[in-house]
């Protein structure tokens, strides 16, 4: 998919927020991805398999 520039910055800073709320893990990654991409679960069930679900 492609994002404006907006969009993307919009994402980064989401993801940089939401990682300062979980652990340091596989499982927190997986949090993290799972709080910022809810609105777009299909992204969320693109990437699923690298993280193993």
């Amino acid at each position: 998919m492609i994002l404006t520039s907006a969009e993307h910055k919009r994402i980064t800073k989401a993801l940089d927020e939401a990682k300062k709320l979980f652990p340091k893990s596989k499982e927190g990654l997986w949090k993290v991805y799972e709080e910022v991409y809810a609105p777009y679960s299909h992204w969320l069930d693109a990437i699923k398999p690298y993280f193993g679900k």
